[in-house]
């Protein structure tokens, strides 16, 4: 995998009406601007900015219940697995 940048990532709107993730102040991501949107849109790209930001807090966590994962395991594990090779950029 690629290394990522360590959080915490936080998802903050800017001046402009983007909604973007940041670290340590600095944006790692930037959704398109909200400016003259219908309020679906703006909160459909908030949903987006938030859900980034939790993103590494997810993948930890997936991976710690991944190392507990029964050797009996069910379909579930299987979607733990493919959720983080997906992140994992496998």
């Amino acid at each position: 995998m690629n290394a990522y940048i360590k959080g915490p990532w936080e998802a903050r709107q800017n001046d402009f009406g983007q909604w973007c993730v940041s670290v340590g102040g600095e944006d790692i991501a930037k959704t398109p601007s909200t400016h003259r949107q219908p309020r679906a849109r703006k909160l459909e790209r908030k949903a987006n900015a938030v859900l980034m930001a939790a993103s590494p807090k997810m993948l930890d966590a997936l991976r710690a219940i991944l190392a507990h994962r029964p050797d009996h395991a069910d379909a579930v594990w299987d979607q733990v697995e493919e959720a983080i090779a997906i992140a994992e950029g496998r």
